[in-house]
Parts: structure tokens; C-alpha cells; sequence
């Protein structure tokens, strides 16, 4: 994954409601058009983001969902920096606090597909930022799809989070760790193909253990790098690197052509990509003999930076931080493919489900 200071908060912004009181304010952009309700949350989430990381807002835009729905707000801090935040509630969606405005020098409509997708809408085509790359309708409907999943998850996180905490085991790891930590083959990781490596790893994992001897992959591309180096098309998005829902979109569209073009496989998968549940869903996944993919970020402080890992346990230590067993897809040493990743390094997360 790209080594870029980048935040995708696991957790929404949820810290606002430390004030007890809600602030009536009307604020505009610079065009006046009103950016917060007269008695706004969102205010509140920002004013909190501006206190506790010391960041001075400079400017603040709409931004259009693919469904032009105007729901988000696009904030430029002064010295450079952006965030993306919710428009109704404040909740961030993603951070770069040391980089360029993703929308510098933009002339037509600026649309928003989720963490590290940046739109211009020009003569009714979208295209994506910053190389102005034509995105096929297609694909705008499959990243709308996976835009309204990703909002429902971080409007519902409060109320769902400790409901799945009760509801799953305090520790847990998959039943076949041997194999993860000493048998399982996997791809060089090169040029921020963490994505693609750990989609390797969790497939191959599904195919040796969770569908009883049918096949996903097809043995013409067999296991580790040749099966990495058949992912990567799917999943390298521009310069944007390895995402939950690029990884999770990946997956799909590989086993999608493995069905129409090239090998018809015995059995289907599905993944899918969270952000505000991601330890949730994660949990949930290993509870279920399911390993699954996780994303780091080093802003929250992963000792790997930006990367994506395959988790397979999870656990408490007795100090009540919690932790996922992973694979780091780096080498084969115990730090490796036993890496203990802190919940809190964790920025969202792809897990599969069989169909």
C-alpha cells in the first residue's frame, strides 16, 4: 500500500458529543451555499477535529456522492491538508494531513466515491483524480453501491458496536493457524501490492479449508505469486494503492471473470468492504473459522505504515487492548506471520462470505 500519512478512521468522530451543549451556527462555502444545519452536529465533530489535531480549517466545500446526493464536505486546512467528512453529522470518512488537494485545479463538478476516490463530473462523464482517468458507468453504479454500505455502517456503528462485542467470543483464531504461520505460499509484496498479496492469502485459505475440497482458483494459476500477479490488475486503483473497497471490488471482478471468461469455479464468493465496523466485522469473520483482510494506517500509529495484512485471531491482553493475529505476507519469520496488529492501527477492513 502506498506509504502516504493517511487517516480512515476505524470509528467515526463520535468524541463530538464531549459537548453537552449543541452550537447554532449557519456557515457557508464561497459560494453560500449552506454547508451546516442551524443546529449542527457536523459544527461540532469539526470544531472537535480543529481541538484535539490542532488544525486550522482554511476553506470548507461540498462535495456530490455518484448519486448526487450533496453529502459530503470537502475541509482544506490552512498549510495544506484535507479531510472528508459527512455533511450531516461531522463523521470523518478519511484524513491527509501533510498532502495536496485532491480537487487542485478541478473545473467541472467534485464528486466523492468513498477513501481515495476523487471525481470530476465534465460533460456527463466522471473521471477519476488526479490523472482524469474516464470511470465506466459501470463501475460508478458498483462504487455507489459500496458508498451507501460504507454510510449505513458508520451512521449505525454506535448502536451495533456493543451488540457484536456481546454477541462473539473474548479470543479467537481460525482453525487452521499451522498452515497459516508455516505452509502457506504467498507473493512478493512490491510497488504497494499489500492488497493483492493478502487477497492471495485469504483465498488460498478458503480454497484449502472453508469449502470443502472445491475449487476458487483455477489450478492453470495456482497459489501464491502467480495467483498475487493475476490479483493486481483487479485491485491498483491510479495511485491510490490498496483500499478495503478497491481490495474487496477486486476480488469480486477477479472471480467475476474466472466465472464468465476463464474457469467456471465450484463454488462463490463474495467480499465485501467496512469501514466504522471493520474490527466488528473482523472479529466476527475469524469467529467464524473466516480469515479476513485488514488495513493499517500509519497515522494511528501501525508499526508497518499503510498495509494490508490477513488477520486470523483475535485477543485481549490484560490490560484490555485488543489485537488480531495477522500475517504480515512480508516473510516468513514469527514476527511476520504471527504479528500482533493493535485494533486501534486498523482503518477498515474486507471480509468474504460464501454464496
Amino acid at each position: 500500500m502506498k506509504k502516504r500519512l493517511v487517516q480512515i478512521l476505524s470509528i467515526t468522530l463520535s468524541f463530538c458529543m464531549l459537548f453537552a451543549s449543541t452550537i447554532s451556527i449557519y456557515a457557508f462555502d464561497t459560494q453560500q451555499n449552506l454547508l451546516f444545519s442551524e443546529t449542527s452536529t457536523a459544527f461540532n465533530s469539526i470544531k472537535e477535529m480543529n481541538q484535539r489535531y490542532d488544525l486550522q480549517i482554511e476553506r470548507i466545500e461540498i462535495l456530490k456522492d455518484i448519486t448526487e446526493a450533496s453529502d459530503f464536505l470537502l475541509l482544506l486546512f490552512s498549510g495544506g491538508g484535507y479531510a472528508v467528512v459527512y455533511r450531516d453529522n461531522g463523521e470523518m470518512v478519511e484524513c491527509l494531513i501533510d498532502g495536496q488537494n485532491p480537487y487542485e485545479d478541478v473545473t467541472g463538478e467534485k464528486y466523492y466515491a468513498g477513501p481515495f476516490n476523487y471525481l470530476e463530473k465534465a460533460d456527463g462523464q466522471f473521471y477519476l483524480l488526479p490523472d482524469k482517468k474516464l470511470i465506466p458507468s459501470s463501475e460508478i453504479k458498483a462504487k455507489s453501491i459500496y458508498l451507501a454500505e460504507q454510510k449505513e455502517d458508520i451512521l449505525n456503528w454506535a448502536q451495533q458496536e456493543n451488540v457484536f462485542s456481546k454477541s462473539l467470543p473474548s479470543s479467537a483464531k481460525v482453525s487452521y493457524t499451522y498452515y497459516i504461520q508455516h505452509q502457506m505460499p504467498f507473493g512478493s509484496n512490491t510497488d504497494g501490492t499489500c492488497g493483492p498479496v493478502a487477497a492471495g492469502m485469504v483465498l488460498q485459505c478458503f480454497e484449502q479449508y472453508l469449502v470443502n475440497g472445491k475449487k476458487i482458483i483455477p489450478s492453470s494459476i495456482g497459489y501464491g505469486e502467480a495467483l498475487h500477479q493475476s490479483l493486481i490488475p483487479y485491485m491498483q486503483v491510479g495511485n491510490f494503492g490498496s483500499i478495503p473497497t478497491t481490495v474487496a471490488l477486486g476480488i469480486n471482478e477477479w472471480t467475476d471473470y474466472q466465472y464468465g471468461f476463464n474457469y467456471i469455479p465450484e463454488i462463490l464468493i463474495e467480499a465485501e468492504a467496512s469501514y466504522a465496523l471493520a474490527t466488528n466485522e473482523a472479529r466476527k469473520s475469524i469467529a467464524d473459522n473466516r480469515v479476513c483482510i485488514l488495513f493499517t494506517s500509519s497515522l494511528l500509529g501501525s508499526d508497518w505504515g499503510n498495509h494490508a495484512i490477513m488477520a486470523y485471531g483475535y485477543f485481549s491482553d490484560s490490560s484490555y487492548n485488543n489485537y488480531f493475529n495477522a500475517h504480515l505476507g512480508w516473510g516468513r519469520s514469527g514476527s511476520e506471520t504471527n504479528a500482533f496488529c493493535a485494533e486501534k492501527w486498523v482503518t477498515g477492513a474486507t471480509c468474504i462470505d460464501l454464496i
